[in-house]
């Protein structure tokens, strides 16, 4: 299951430059999910998570945390975010994909890879390369005939489903991990609006 019964239909929903109408994530989902290279999970991952790509290429085990409730989330520090440390909540099929590239690399969650005459994947120690993340969207986009869309426009669509169940300004922002307010709220953000945005990024799940 997943990105499916959430989303509505697809009446009014807004046209979006460079990323997808969220009524359309389900099926590139599942033609991502049929596939086997580490991009289509990393492109997965930035759906269900608001990551920016350069984010999802960076990000390491270590960032993986648990908390108080044995519950796993992303702990971004600053040589990872972008725009300022935060923590980012996982929704079930975040935690999916995790297990899925789990053993994969030490390191780097979606590693570069190349593949061996038997077709096993093998870890090169660099990150997921923006070439690789653009070759499966190209495949994806024409196979599917899906409108035009960027590795970053996933974190739109995201916020775009969101503000359609009524979350706050806050929590759009939350959920494309931009800053909000001054230092102290943003100490705040680092948890607290990750909790936030938890029922949406849930909903976007089922």
């Amino acid at each position: 299951e997943g990105v499916k019964d959430g989303m509505g239909d697809a009446e009014n929903v807004p046209q979006m430059r460079d990323a997808l109408p969220y009524h359309l994530a389900p099926k590139l989902w599942w033609f991502l999910e049929a596939s086997e290279g580490t991009a289509g999970a990393c492109h997965q991952f930035m759906m269900v998570t608001g990551l920016r790509y350069e984010e999802a290429q960076k990000l390491r085990w270590d960032c993986v945390q648990e908390d108080e409730h044995c519950k796993r989330y992303l702990d971004l520090p600053d040589d990872v975010a972008k725009e300022h440390p935060r923590a980012v909540y996982l929704n079930k099929l975040a935690l999916g994909i995790l297990d899925k590239m789990e053993g994969l690399a030490p390191d780097l969650v979606f590693p570069s890879t190349v593949s061996t005459r038997g077709r096993e994947r093998r870890p090169i120690g660099v990150p997921l390369s923006t070439n690789a993340l653009y070759k499966g969207r190209n495949k994806a986009r024409d196979r599917l005939e899906l409108p035009h869309f960027v590795p970053h426009g996933h974190r739109t669509t995201l916020r775009e489903f969101c503000k359609s169940r009524d979350a706050s300004w806050e929590v759009c922002e939350a959920v494309m991990g931009h800053a909000i307010g001054n230092t102290s709220s943003r100490r705040y953000d680092r948890t607290g609006y990750a909790r936030q945005t938890a029922p949406y990024l849930d909903q976007w799940a089922d």
